[in-house]
């Protein structure tokens, strides 16, 4: 009997329960990956969801990714190219964002330089619901993925409206 007394409890409390349950897509999903080896699962994953025509939003040193690991890069913005992908760069006004524009800028990845930038090793891509935020300086080299429907429209919202600036 007392079982029963208990699990009228439990029963009695689920409502209430729910009441206080975050709903599961207000929770961010946070991935760290420690270096250039382990960011390139983040790449695959990427290249495996993604659909033509989706857009990627990208604050870029240009020194960054491309020079740590340029060979895979090459093949990353290769399959961007092939598969449609539409890609803004923000990138500061230097000589190196001059020979990437040559190098990288197609219909599908348009750049856009800033004379003010930010002027750390750090570098952020927004896609879907990725914000990914780079750290690239040898050993300190690392990503952090969150994953969230409301983080990734702030971080939006701003790249879209710096851009209509530049």
């Amino acid at each position: 009997d007392r079982m029963s007394y208990l699990g009228q409890q439990v029963t009695e409390m689920i409502p209430e329960l729910k009441t206080k349950q975050a709903e599961t897509n207000a929770l961010p999903l946070i991935s760290i990956y420690d270096s250039p080896l382990s960011m390139r699962e983040w790449y695959r994953y990427f290249m495996s969801e993604v659909k033509s025509g989706e857009e990627m939003l990208v604050w870029s040193t240009v020194t960054g990714w491309q020079s740590l690991d340029s060979e895979f890069y090459d093949d990353f913005v290769q399959f961007k190219t092939s598969n449609r992908i539409t890609t803004k760069v923000i990138a500061p006004e230097t000589q190196e964002a001059e020979n990437a524009i040559q190098k990288y800028a197609s219909t599908y990845q348009q750049f856009k330089l800033i004379k003010d930038w930010w002027q750390t090793p750090a570098e952020k891509w927004v896609w879907r619901d990725h914000v990914c935020i780079l750290t690239i300086k040898e050993n300190a080299t690392n990503m952090i993925v969150i994953e969230s429907a409301a983080y990734a429209a702030i971080e939006r919202f701003d790249f879209e409206r710096i851009w209509e600036t530049l």
